[in-house]
């Protein structure tokens, strides 16, 4: 490994059996398909709900609405969502697809603004965008008022019967006999000039036509927007202006990374001047986003939108820890059954190379239980995947689920997001009868799928054992106590990796989490001084963080000796490597093992 970035770096080495063998813990990513939202950007989920409010419903055949719900259902309390979309650009260079869009009309007749289906700053494409309408009304914050007295050339302010509701950066419009002005507002004053009260406006810039009529109108140009689908609104913005230096700007409020509109995304097309009738909308109505909106799915590709595109998105969530792209549900979604092997083969190499997210996978619909047999589940690990990694596990069948809550209409799906839900769930279970030092597999809350009926095939027990020694994680219905209904359980806990440090998935995601937590440790001391009082003060806090872990029953070994230990001195700290700015420490830690096979061996013996 080449060390150019100032950083904390972690190395694994892999230990021989005989030698002394925080952070969030379960926060997944979903990648796939989803009717509305951003491209290609993690968006940050903690319900089901949430889900649906940002992405809508379920897409034709495709599995990652149902994912998600089954993560929820199954124990999961928070995720990340990259939605996949065709990112290509036509021979000109132009987007392959555009977001549903229409361009609003100024007083004058000319563009003004431009609408697109969004989320925070960013187009949501898709004939989903379609659906929804944009309302323009007239704010009514400012309370309708005439001119106190008339305006000379070179007046900065007006005299106003009432100020109430005007702002900085309004702009207002006053038509009088002489004609319509257009004025921008810095502020509002009220003095008593000679007993009176006098309320004035001012302006940003001299007035530059005289007008005396004081029978006026007197309009604020700021705008309300009401954001509708079927009939419903969804979500509104009140006191829009067309001026780029308000904080009320309709680019400014809408188009927010962190508070704007999640269905919208608006355009100021720069054309007019700002004091002047080309920038100001007409109120009352109702647009509908109707250009463009084309199919966003129909040229994705597994290489370009998903792994080159999507997976990289997630690259500065270092929260991210389980990585979930459910395939779709017919060989007609975006992930067909001949794409899995390179999808699956690109997820490994991306957790691998991140070295702290553990990739799920669902191993293709229709495959036999056989452990080696043509069009196998077997034949699809040993052969058409054929990796050997610690970074992932293959789950397999499918499972079956409600096609809505409470319908007795089944679907079959992947089962990638139950089981990030069983992740968490055991996670969140105190150790030492959990946590994430846990196997998330067995009976009872350490296994049993939530929200499941049934699996797409059975498979046998012996069927079972040599999937299980191959690295197929198996998902079973197994009847439970007389009168209970079955329960799907996931019956197995293995990597896809043939070493034995790091069979189990627990062993690998305990590791994880403690090499996240000694990161952070190493990370407050970054350009710190490499002498004795560093090293002291490393191996001081990482022993604390590691005797937690022993204390809580999380690390193997009858005391701390046996658990672990931490090594940072002038042995692993030469002096070639102070000159290089180089600090190294060593750990080793004895994690535990689930006990994949329970044996009792009984005999007879005589009464007496």
């Amino acid at each position: 490994m080449g060390y150019n970035r100032p950083d904390v770096y972690i190395e694994e080495i892999l230990t021989p059996d005989t030698a002394p063998s925080g952070v969030s813990t379960s926060i997944a990513a979903f990648v796939g398909a989803a009717q509305r939202g951003p491209a290609n950007t993690p968006i940050f989920i903690d319900s089901f709900s949430s889900f649906i409010r940002i992405f809508g419903a379920a897409v034709t055949n495709e599995s990652m609405y149902y994912s998600v719900r089954s993560f929820f259902e199954n124990g999961g309390a928070a995720c990340y969502i990259v939605r996949v979309v065709d990112i290509s650009a036509t021979e000109g260079g132009a987007p392959a697809v555009i977001a549903a869009n229409e361009t609003i009309p100024s007083a004058a007749g000319g563009d003004t603004l431009k609408f697109s289906a969004g989320y925070r700053g960013k187009f949501s494409f898709g004939p989903k965008g379609k659906d929804l309408n944009v309302k323009i009304s007239a704010n009514e914050s400012f309370t309708l008022s005439g001119l106190s007295v008339g305006a000379a050339i070179g007046d900065t302010s007006l005299k106003l019967t009432s100020s109430n509701g005007l702002i900085a950066g309004d702009i207002i419009k006053v038509v009088v006999t002489e004609g319509d002005f257009y004025l921008k507002v810095v502020g509002t004053r009220t003095v008593v000039e000679a007993g009176t009260i006098v309320r004035y406006v001012d302006l940003a810039s001299p007035i530059e036509s005289a007008f005396t009529s004081l029978a006026s109108a007197i309009t604020l140009l700021a705008y309300d927007i009401d954001v509708i689908e079927d009939g419903e609104t969804l979500e509104s913005f009140s006191r829009l202006t067309m001026n780029p230096d308000s904080d009320q700007y309709f680019e400014t409020v809408i188009n927010d990374e962190q508070v704007g509109s999640r269905f919208v995304k608006v355009e100021d097309l720069g054309l007019g001047q700002l004091l002047s009738n080309s920038k100001e909308l007409v109120a009352s109505v109702t647009y509908s986003l109707s250009d463009n909106g084309e199919d966003e799915l129909a040229g994705v590709t597994i290489a370009d939108d998903i792994l080159a595109g999507a997976l990289p998105s997630l690259e500065a969530k270092r929260s991210v820890n389980l990585l979930c792209v459910p395939p779709s549900l017919s060989d007609s979604g975006i992930v067909a059954v001949a794409d899995m092997p390179v999808l699956h083969a690109g997820m490994l190499e991306f957790c691998g190379n991140r070295m702290d997210m553990f990739a799920i996978l669902d191993a293709p619909r229709a495959l036999t239980a056989d452990a080696s047999a043509s069009g196998s589940v077997g034949e699809y690990r040993k052969n058409t995947l054929g990796v050997d990694t610690y970074w992932g596990a293959l789950y397999f069948p499918q499972i079956r689920v409600p096609l809505k809550s409470g319908s007795t209409q089944l679907l079959d799906i992947p089962p990638s997001g139950a089981v990030a839900g069983l992740y968490s769930r055991v996670d969140s279970i105190p150790a030492p009868r959990g946590g994430i030092s846990t196997a998330p597999a067995g009976h009872g809350d350490f296994g049993s799928l939530r929200g499941v009926s049934g699996t797409s095939l059975e498979v046998s027990d012996a069927k079972h054992g040599d999937l299980n020694v191959i690295g197929v994680n198996c998902i079973r219905v197994v009847d439970r106590a007389e009168g209970a209904l079955p329960s799907a359980l996931v019956l197995g806990s293995r990597t896809l990796s043939s070493t034995l440090d790091f069979r189990y998935i627990n062993v690998r995601r305990m590791m994880t989490f403690i090499e996240k937590n000694v990161k952070s440790i190493g990370e407050q001391r970054l350009f710190r001084n490499n002498g004795p009082q560093l090293w002291s003060e490393l191996t001081d806090e990482i022993t604390s963080f590691l005797t937690l872990r022993f204390n809580l029953g999380e690390l193997a070994g009858n005391n701390l000796n046996e658990a672990f230990f931490v090594k940072i001195n002038s042995e692993t700290n030469t002096a070639e490597n102070i000159r290089q700015g180089i600090l190294v420490g060593e750990i080793g830690i004895a994690l535990l093992r689930p006990a994949e096979f329970v044996i009792f061996r009984f005999s007879q013996i005589q009464s007496n």
